[in-house]
């Protein structure tokens, strides 16, 4: 969009080298780009709730305090267990180039705290946060 904003229609080309040996080249290319080794799950806002039933040891990273659990979930897990969800938490900047400036460290900060899982709550689809969000995924991502 910046780029379209300065320059009019852009154009992009395919190299004639754009073969997926050479596609793998760039690691910005690849699914599973800058990936933690703690396996993380992308959630959209809102859908955290219930996320304690996950366990101890996950770690929450999104926009202001993590969502409270729901305690009536019928898994027996008691309202203390619960309330001590996540084991640890980040609380990442609202605005979208300050956000992707503390992605990676957030990441790789949470990967060493030991956690079983790391749930990160997904920016906004809007397309100031495009970026952020393709990063996410593809951290995310099983390839």
């Amino acid at each position: 969009e910046e780029l379209r904003a300065l320059l009019g229609e852009v154009v992009c080309r395919e190299s004639d080298n754009d073969t997926p040996e050479a596609t793998a080249r760039s690691p910005g290319r690849i699914g599973r780009h800058y990936a933690p080794a703690t396996p993380i799950l992308v959630v959209e806002e809102g859908e955290a709730k219930a996320l304690h039933r996950l366990g101890p040891r996950v770690g929450w990273i999104g926009f202001g305090a993590p969502p409270r659990p729901s305690t009536s979930s019928g898994t027996g897990r008691s309202g203390a267990d619960a309330a001590a969800w996540p084991a640890a938490h980040i609380c990442m900047p609202e605005a979208p180039h300050l956000y992707e400036a503390r992605l990676y460290a957030a990441l790789h900060e949470m990967d060493e705290a030991g956690l079983a899982i790391l749930v990160v709550e997904l920016p906004p689809d809007l397309p100031e946060w495009r970026a952020a969000r393709d990063r996410l995924v593809r951290a995310a991502s099983n390839d």
